[in-house]
């Protein structure tokens, strides 16, 4: 967890945890048994923020599916050694699919949940949960990406003291799914109107 992402050995493991080489086998058959391991222990912890996060958060629910959000994107940058191996795509034997598909099945049901709400209170348009989910989650897990992999600022192309704020973005991305979407002139107010980048005021 430490290196943030699966580039140790078994035996460098054992040496770390003081234990031998050969007992580690006897918890984990293999490399893969232990990184599924990690992967279901990241999304508990995962679900439990979103949890967190839901409680604390105005009942409104779009103020919920924001929480959402801000827990996902809190937990890449405070857990980002069990973020790495969570979604990666090893299969699990006897499963019949790939560790991160079994177990981010509560988070990915919280947000499901949160979206049918904020459809059924009208405050966002009908359409496929599922293809929903996909589309809200597509902006904050690739800035989680780029924030785990360096200097992100580089990455996007913004000046080194930008921000992007976890407000900002949850406003962006749900433009185009409200029933009330911002008028052109609030939406240019979100961006600078020169770089694209978010406002430093925000």
């Amino acid at each position: 967890v430490e290196r943030q992402g699966p580039t140790f050995s078994m035996r460098e493991l054992a040496k770390v945890v003081g234990v031998t080489h050969a007992a580690m086998y006897r918890h984990f058959v293999d490399k893969d048994a232990l990184l599924d391991a990690l992967s279901q222990r990241g999304f508990e912890m995962l679900a439990g923020m979103q949890k967190t996060y839901q409680a604390q958060a105005d009942p409104d629910p779009l103020e919920q599916l924001n929480a959402l959000l801000f827990a996902y994107l809190d937990f890449a940058r405070d857990q980002p050694g069990y973020y790495a191996v969570m979604f990666r795509s090893r299969a699990v034997a006897g499963e019949g699919g790939p560790a991160h598909q079994i177990h981010n099945a509560e988070p990915l049901q919280t947000l499901h949940d949160a979206i049918r709400a904020c459809q059924e209170a009208g405050l966002i348009i009908p359409g496929d949960i599922g293809l929903i989910a996909a589309y809200t989650t597509l902006a904050p897990h690739g800035l989680a990406c780029f924030g785990m992999q360096g200097d992100r600022t580089k990455f996007l192309g913004l000046p080194a003291d930008a921000d992007i704020p976890a407000q900002w973005l949850a406003d962006l991305i749900l433009q185009p799914l409200l029933v009330r979407p911002k008028a052109v002139p609030d939406m240019v107010q979100l961006f600078d109107g020169t770089s694209g980048k978010p406002r430093s005021d925000m």
